[in-house]
């Protein structure tokens, strides 16, 4: 709570995501990956390590619960959340983020946050893709041009213009 805050608004930081409405297994699988290593951020690690699997339960319902995120399409107009970019096998943001998807929510979420996140499922630059990670976000984001990531995340956090 010290830094999501006991709103899970994230005391509007822009590095800091919104949980609040977060869907409770998405909260949990990051908590779990957390303690185990398998995802950096030092403060979190911490954070998680410490939690027992009914601490990460409880702490994941607390903040579901919570209004913030909704699982509700909003209209958007960004092609790569609506169509993707087939030619170059990158899927719609939608496909897998969409209400009723197992996918974390990212709609409302913080533009600079989204944008930090698929700049580090990149990876860097130096390195060759077949040295790089192969879970299904690293491999979709690395199909993403880098200056669609700000207008992307943007439309993501946004709420549509009239």
């Amino acid at each position: 709570m010290g830094c999501h805050g006991s709103d899970g608004m994230g005391h509007s930081q822009g590095d800091i995501p919104v949980i609040a409405g977060q869907k409770t297994d998405a909260l949990v699988a990051a908590l779990r990956r957390y303690a185990s290593g398998q995802r950096a951020g030092a403060v979190m690690q911490v954070a998680a390590a410490g939690l027992s699997e009914a601490e990460m339960q409880k702490a994941a319902d607390y903040f579901s619960a919570l209004p913030g995120l909704a699982d509700i399409a909003l209209p958007r107009t960004h092609p790569l959340v609506i169509k993707g970019k087939p030619h170059t096998q990158l899927p719609a943001c939608a496909s897998c983020h969409a209400p009723g998807k197992a996918a974390p929510l990212i709609e409302d979420q913080r533009a600079n946050y989204l944008a930090a996140r698929l700049r580090h499922w990149q990876g860097e630059k130096t390195v060759i893709d077949a040295h790089k990670p192969q879970n299904t976000m690293a491999v979709i984001t690395r199909r993403i041009p880098n200056d669609e990531i700000d207008p992307l995340a943007g439309a993501l956090a946004n709420p549509p213009g009239p």
